[in-house]
């Protein structure tokens, strides 16, 4: 009952460190999931938060190459030939390049999910905070040229344009506030371990005690 008592005050700690936002907690016979709500607030995470903000991303990125796509066949068939300036490559620059970078992002967030690769490696939650960080200077140029009057878009692309550099400014705070979560986590884990170290010590001294009266 004690132990029992112990280890619902650690984890009433962990929820009051990460903001009161569900997060991974690991013990010898528990994992709670990492996207799941809590209860008390009915919000996601901070990590589900930053990966619905890239999803928005990813989405924006490709509707602003597709629309500047779309344009381009429509002026083909209306004068036979195809016509591409130079914002109309930046479109695709923009738009394609964004769309590539956040797919790899989002893959590596699915194999380190499934275990297939460590955050303890290259691709850690610092790292993927300065990717959102370049990524959202990458859209600030984006949006300006495809507000330009000489830029062949649709309203529809143009538009998604700024959802994409909304998005990236979401992401990197989301970003933000899933590494943060990430080293209360790592901070509460290794008390913990010490904890239980502190405890297997004090018990072999308790074992010993007992030994010694025994004799």
């Amino acid at each position: 009952a004690a132990r029992a008592q112990r280890v619902k005050s650690r984890e009433s700690w962990l929820r009051r460190a990460s903001g009161g936002y569900g997060m991974e907690v690991r013990t010898q016979k528990k994992f709670a999931d990492l996207l799941a709500p809590p209860n008390s607030r009915k919000l996601l995470s901070p990590y589900a938060q930053k990966l619905t903000a890239q999803l928005v991303v990813w989405v924006a990125s490709i509707v602003v190459w597709g629309s500047t796509l779309d344009v381009m066949f429509f002026l083909e068939r209306r004068s036979g030939v195809f016509r591409c300036n130079g914002y109309c490559i930046c479109n695709y620059i923009f738009g394609g390049g964004s769309f590539l970078f956040l797919s790899f992002v989002l893959y590596f967030n699915y194999q380190c999910e499934v275990g297939r690769m460590s955050r303890e490696g290259w691709f850690t939650e610092l790292n993927e905070l300065y990717m959102m960080y370049a990524l959202t200077i990458w859209w600030i140029p984006g949006v300006a040229l495809s507000s330009n009057t000489k830029n062949f878009i649709t309203s529809v692309g143009e538009t998604f344009a700024y959802f994409a550099l909304f998005g990236c400014v979401a992401s990197s705070f989301t970003a933000y506030r899933s590494l943060r979560a990430e080293v209360r986590k790592r901070e509460y884990l290794s008390m913990l371990a010490e904890e239980e170290e502190l405890s297997a010590q004090n018990n072999m001294s308790d074992s010993a005690y007992k030994g010694v009266e025994a004799i």
